[in-house]
């Protein structure tokens, strides 16, 4: 399990993009609110997955996920 917890006050529509080595995008998903927890039931394969928040076509975060 994944979980994200997230707080970017004063901001709307949301994204959350997971996206594997490659570049390719894995999970997306629509954000509720500009702050809450993000539980996610990942069943990936080992390796290295980048997650992004956006907002309005604007990265606001990135992170490393590392799944074993």
């Amino acid at each position: 399990m994944v979980r994200l917890n997230y707080n970017f006050p004063g901001l709307e529509d949301l994204t959350f993009e997971v996206a594997d080595i490659s570049g390719r995008t894995i999970y997306r998903q629509e954000l509720a609110g500009p702050s809450n927890t993000l539980q996610l039931e990942a069943n990936w394969q080992p390796g290295l997955y980048i997650a992004t928040v956006f907002s309005g076509g604007r990265r606001l975060a990135v992170e490393k996920i590392f799944v074993k």
